[in-house]
């Protein structure tokens, strides 16, 4: 049963994935520096935001491998740049260098560790509940491990709603 699990995980990341560089060669170079529908954010901080946001995934998971250690083999290498009050400088200063190829680069790279860690861990680990911050968007306090791995789906599904395409 957990083997399905992983391998249906997998196949909606891979799918997201593709989503989002369907939609990034669909965006002019002129339309990134456009202001998105949130007036806060430019189009390319929202998909500099979007490629890096599932790192938080392998993050939660470490967090809580000390109440579950069955996550213990989650990559040390692993680190989340993105604390909720650095978010908005992290994102900006990336951003602002950052073009089509760059973008997609890095939600690839993303995507890969993603995937690296969805591989690492024990099938009897996705129903094993996480305790989430309450300053991480999009996901509620607590989530089982399978759970978890959705957010990379539902973090590109409210994400590109963000995205200003008029130009």
């Amino acid at each position: 049963m957990n083997i399905d699990i992983r391998s249906n995980l997998r196949t909606e990341i891979e799918m997201t994935r593709h989503k989002f560089h369907r939609l990034l060669v669909n965006i002019p170079e002129a339309a990134l520096k456009l202001l998105s529908k949130d007036p806060s954010w430019s189009n390319d901080e929202v998909l500099y935001r979007m490629s890096v946001a599932s790192l938080i995934i392998p993050h939660i998971l470490k967090n809580n491998a000390a109440e579950n250690p069955s996550l213990s083999s989650i990559p040390q290498t692993v680190k989340w740049p993105v604390i909720h009050q650095t978010m908005e400088v992290f994102v900006r200063s990336r951003a602002a260098n950052s073009n089509h190829w760059s973008i997609a680069w890095q939600y690839d790279q993303t995507c890969a560790l993603v995937l690296e860690v969805l591989d690492g861990i024990s099938d009897n680990s996705f129903d094993q509940l996480l305790q989430i911050s309450d300053s991480v968007p999009l996901l509620p306090g607590l989530v089982t491990v399978e759970q978890l791995f959705h957010y990379s789906k539902h973090h590109f599904d409210t994400y590109s709603q963000q995205l200003n395409l008029d130009q």
